[in-house]
Formats: C-alpha cells, structure tokens, sequence
C-alpha cells in the first residue's frame, strides 16, 4: 500500500504571516493547517507545533516536517512519523510538487478499510504437459511453504501479544510479526518481479 492511497487534500489553508490568535480556533478544530503563500506550500502547522515554538506568527512557529512521496510506501511513512513524533506529513510528486497531506488517523482508516475488502481469486487451473504441471506443482508447493509459515508466526504472535504482560515481551512479538510481514512481501515482491520485469 503506497501513499497516495490515504492522501487528504481537504486541509484547510492559511496564510504564513497570519496570527496564531486568527487562525486557533480553526487550528484547534482541524488538528492541522496548511500554510501557503498565494499557491506555494510553505508548510504545515499542528497545535504541537504552537506549543513547542509559540510566538504570535504562523510561519515563526512551523516546525518542518520530514517530506515523503506519492509512491512511498506505507511502512516507511509510518517508520517516519515515529521517527520525528509528528502525525502529519508533507506528500509531494516526483517533481516535488506538494500534492497534500498524509495522517497517521488516514492511514489507520485506510488499513480498516482494506482490511474488510472481501478476498476474491479466480485462478484458471490450465492443465499443460507432463513437465509443466510437475514445475506447476513444485511452484505451488513452495509458495504455500513461503507464505503459509509465516502468517502462522503471525496469527501465534498476535495470539500472544494480547496475554503479553511486558513490554520486553511485547516488543519481540512486535518484532516477530515484523519480520514474518517482511517475509511474505519479499515473496510477493520477488514473484513480481521475476514475472513481471520492468521493461
């Protein structure tokens, strides 16, 4: 999942040198601005910001904010957003056009609703020759193997996690799930990219 799949654009949008006093109730309702000069991004206020560096002007207290892009992914942007204790960031395109903004709440909205999206495969089960359907069926084999073990580790892990006391604890299990997700999207990626190759 990239992050222009829980992009917002809707923020609403104030002027740098506009004052705090103006702009906090909206501030304060909204959770974020976006600070523009006529059409050119400046950057982004939260109220954490007028609490960390609080002066009168909106510009004097934007704290800048790790900018990402339209196809990162979200595992980095979480990543990022943890990195700098900030819940909103700057999304920009491949010419560094500022495109909107990306939430840690629109990310969890988008996961919930990509969660309850029904599975639905259709796969033609096109019979060839001998040779080909042995290669068909180590080919299955081992895609079973490589996925099934480690959503195994996963669902145990999530098991755990809900009787795990410790943060010690925790913090493997977290790691455990981690490293089984990255498994799998190693496999789908290699899949990918082994028969599908950019041209």
């Amino acid at each position: 999942m990239i992050v222009s799949c829980a992009l917002s654009k809707d923020a609403a949008i104030v002027h740098p040198f506009a004052a705090i006093s103006s702009i906090e109730p909206l501030l304060l309702e909204q959770g974020y601005l976006v600070v523009q000069d006529e059409s050119v991004f400046i950057g982004i206020l939260t109220k954490a910001d007028v609490i960390r560096k609080a002066h009168n002007i909106v510009i004097d207290c934007i704290v800048p904010k790790k900018a990402i892009h339209m196809d990162d992914e979200i595992e980095k942007i979480l990543d990022v957003m943890q990195e700098e204790k900030q819940y909103v960031l700057p999304v920009f395109d491949e010419h560094e056009k500022y495109m909107g903004c990306v939430t840690y709440y629109r990310i969890l909205q988008e996961l919930g609703l990509f969660q309850k999206q029904p599975v639905n495969i259709n796969i033609r089960n096109i019979v060839g020759t001998k040779d080909v359907e042995d290669s068909k069926q180590v080919f299955i084999n081992e895609l079973y193997h490589n996925t099934k073990n480690p959503l195994q580790v996963i669902f145990s892990s999530l098991n755990l996690y809900k009787e795990a006391k410790g943060k010690k604890e925790k913090d493997l299990l977290l790691n455990s799930i981690y490293s089984s997700a990255k498994q799998l999207d190693e496999v789908f990626n290699g899949l990918f990219m082994e028969y599908f190759p950019k041209s």
